[in-house]
């Protein structure tokens, strides 16, 4: 007959095989997976020493068991008992059928503007304006240009006579509040495929000689 003693490894008393392991109070998964080690420890050593008891009154010597048997039958079979609250350890969890693995979560998509894409980095009230809009006309929309730093309008403005738009003098733009936008539909420019009256009934305000630029109404330099 053997004795188990698992030391801290199970945090339990030695006991006879057979009898019910006495588990100290722990917290969570660390709970479960010791009692449970535990019980299916025991129950491996028991299949042991049936074994040897057979060969004993046969005569016969039976072929030890694999090491790990017992463990093995008793997790498939599901033998190991509720653990809960009157244990002093944790909630039974759910069960879970063998071999079929849980889903993972499903991910929150992340709040955007679906319509749009390219530099979102301008105020999130004149990309929600050009979203809806966007949406109800059901295209894509790209922002060339959002927010401008006055180093980025400087280089611009150094580089103006290659741009087929005009450029506002460092610190005049629009673009340095993040309240204006340069958008482009299909790769041409939006007041070139957006009329102005459906622009300004959308809250966007258009930019006369600028075709690529919205920003949003009231003076805004």
């Amino acid at each position: 007959m053997h004795v188990l003693h698992l030391g801290p490894l199970a945090a339990l008393e030695p006991r006879a095989v057979g009898s019910a392991p006495s588990a100290v109070p722990r917290s969570g998964s660390e709970a479960v997976a010791r009692t449970a080690f535990a019980v299916a420890f025991t129950a491996a050593l028991s299949a042991l020493d049936a074994g040897a008891d057979t060969a004993a009154g046969t005569g016969a010597a039976a072929p030890p068991a694999p090491f790990g048997a017992g463990i093995g039958s008793i997790l498939t079979a599901g033998a190991l008992p509720p653990l809960g609250p009157a244990h002093g350890l944790i909630a039974q969890a759910p069960p879970v059928t063998p071999g079929v693995m849980l889903a993972p979560a499903a991910a929150t998509a992340p709040a955007g503007y679906p319509n749009l894409t390219g530099d979102l980095d301008a105020s999130p009230e004149l990309l929600a304006r050009l979203d809806r809009l966007a949406a109800a006309r059901g295209e894509q929309w790209t922002v060339t240009s959002g927010l401008r730093t006055d180093a980025e309008q400087a280089r611009l403005y150094a580089n103006r006579a290659s741009n087929p738009y005009p450029v506002a003098a460092p610190g005049t733009s629009v673009h340095r509040t993040g309240d204006a936008a340069d958008v482009t539909i299909g790769g041409r420019a939006i007041q070139d495929v957006v009329p102005a009256g459906e622009l300004r009934a959308a809250g966007l305000e258009p930019l006369l000689g600028d075709a690529v630029h919205v920003q949003l109404p009231g003076p805004r330099r």
